[in-house]
C-alpha cells in the first residue's frame, strides 16, 4: 500500500504504512510482511512485523513473543510475485554451501584463518576472529553467511554477523537472509564463485568431487551460469546467459565431464574456455606443435648388476635383508611354588573395661504437701434488676 491501511478481521487488527503485506485467514490469522512494517492488534496486545518475518495469531490475545521468519510456499503466487528471485536464489546458495561442506575432509574449515585466505574482504575486518565461529556449523554455511556479512553495509561487521547467523539459525532461507541484508545477488554469487576457486586451488577437491552436483542456477537476475552439465552436456544452463558444458561439478566452464565439450573452443575434457585439445587447431592460427619429451637412461652403479654380481650395492642390500635366526626354545618355568603359611598371625589381647555393678545415688526428691481445704467461694446474687429507660 502507499499509505496507511488497517485491516480488521474481528478478533486481530494489521496496521500498515507503506508496506506490502499478506494476510491469510482460516481458523487462525497470519500476517507476512514482504516490505515495510506491519503492526498486529489483538485482544490489547501488539506486536511489530518487519520485513520478511511473519506472525500468526492463535486466538483473542494469544500472540507470539517475536515475529519468526517468513515461510514462504513456492506454489503461492503471492510468494512467487515478491519473493520469487529470493526463493531461486537461496536455494542455490543451500546447493552450494551443502556440496561445499561434503568437498571438505572432517575437520577442515574450523579457523578464522580459513575464510579469511577465501574471503580476502574478512581481513579488512578487524572483528572477524576465532569467538565468532560456531563448532556446531558446518563450512558451507559459514562461508554462504560470512560472505554475506562481509558485504553488507547495514551496521557494524559484528552486528551484521549476529544478525546473518540469528535470522538463519531462526528458520530463515539464504535468501532471505541476504534480502534482509540488502546484499545483491550478483556480487554475492561472484565472492563465493571466487572463494570455491581459491579453496580448490589452495586445499584441492577429493577424488570423488566432481561426481557431486553443484545447482548454480540463474539466481535472481539470471545472469549467471546455469546448472552444470552432465557428461557430454553442451546445453545452457537453465536462465543463464553462459553455455555450461562445464561438467558434472559445476564450478564453472572449463571443467567438462566425461566426453562434454566447451562451446567457446571446443575443448577437450578438462580443458578450459576456449583451450584446444590435441590434434585441434589454435583459432586463427595452424595446428598446435607436437611436443616430444626424451626420458634419460638410469645411471648404473660401477661394480653392480644382477643378483649374482656381488657389486657393493648387493652387499649392503643382502646385509639389511638377512635378519638373525629366531629362538626355537624357550626357558623352563619355575617348577616350584614358595610354602603357604601354616600358622595364623598372633592378634595382640583386647582388654575390655569391667561394668560397673552398683546403681548411682540420685539424690532425694521433696515433694510440697497438698492442700486439704477448699478455698472459699463469694455466693452467687440471687436477685438481678434491669432498669429500663422509659418508652418515648
Amino acid at each position: 500500500t502507499a499509505g496507511p491501511l488497517a485491516v480488521d478481521t474481528g478478533t486481530t487488527t494489521v496496521e500498515t504504512a507503506a508496506a506490502t503485506a499478506h494476510l491469510r485467514r482460516s481458523y487462525t490469522s497470519a500476517v507476512g510482511v514482504y516490505e515495510g512494517a506491519a503492526t498486529v492488534t489483538t485482544a490489547g496486545r501488539e506486536l511489530a512485523v518487519p520485513a520478511l518475518r511473519e506472525a500468526q495469531v492463535w486466538a483473542p490475545g494469544r500472540l507470539p513473543a517475536r515475529p519468526r521468519p517468513m515461510r514462504y510456499d513456492p506454489d503461492d503466487p503471492w510468494d512467487r510475485h515478491f519473493l520469487g528471485r529470493a526463493i531461486a536464489f537461496g536455494e542455490e546458495l543451500q546447493a552450494r554451501a551443502s556440496t561445499y561442506t561434503a568437498s571438505l575432509a572432517p575437520g577442515e574449515g574450523r579457523t578464522a584463518g580459513f575464510y579469511q585466505l577465501l574471503l580476502p574482504q574478512l581481513e579488512d575486518e578487524p572483528a572477524f576472529e576465532a569467538d565468532l565461529l560456531d563448532e556446531w556449523r558446518t563450512p558451507g554455511e559459514t562461508l554462504v553467511g560470512a560472505a554475506i556479512a562481509a558485504l553488507g553495509e547495514r551496521g557494524g561487521f559484528t552486528e551484521r554477523w549476529g544478525d546473518v547467523f540469528g535470522f538463519r539459525d531462526e528458520g530463515a532461507a539464504w535468501g532471505l537472509v541476504a534480502l534482509d541484508q540488502g546484499v545483491d545477488s550478483d556480487p554475492l554469487r561472484a565472492t563465493i564463485e571466487q572463494a570455491l576457486n581459491l579453496s580448490t586451488a589452495e586445499f584441492g577437491a577429493p577424488a570423488d568431487f566432481a561426481s557431486r552436483p553443484v545447482l548454480l542456477g540463474a539466481g535472481l537476475d539470471g545472469a549467471g551460469p546455469g546448472a552444470g552439465g552432465g557428461p557430454g552436456s553442451t546445453a545452457p544452463g537453465a536462465g543463464g546467459t553462459r553455455p555450461t558444458g562445464s561438467g558434472p561439478d559445476g564450478l564453472g566452464p572449463g571443467f567438462n565431464g566425461p566426453g562434454a565439450t566447451d562451446p567457446a573452443g571446443t575443448g577437450p575434457l578438462g580443458s578450459f574456455p576456449g583451450g584446444p585439445g590435441p590434434g585441434e587447431t589454435v583459432p586463427g592460427g595452424g595446428p598446435l606443435p607436437t611436443v616430444t619429451f626424451t626420458v634419460p637412461p638410469v645411471p648404473t652403479v660401477p661394480g653392480g648388476g644382477g643378483d649374482d654380481d656381488g657389486g657393493p650395492i648387493d652387499d649392503i642390500v643382502d646385509d639389511l635383508t638377512t635378519l638373525p635366526p629366531l629362538p626355537t626354545t624357550l626357558p623352563p618355568l619355575p617348577t616350584t611354588l614358595p610354602p603357604i603359611p601354616t600358622t595364623r598371625p598372633t592378634l595382640p589381647p583386647t582388654t575390655i573395661p569391667p561394668l560397673p555393678t552398683t546403681r548411682p545415688t540420685l539424690p532425694p526428691t521433696t515433694i510440697p504437701p497438698l492442700p486439704t481445704t477448699r478455698p472459699t467461694v463469694p455466693p452467687l446474687p440471687t436477685t438481678t434488676s434491669i432498669t429500663l429507660p422509659p418508652f418515648p
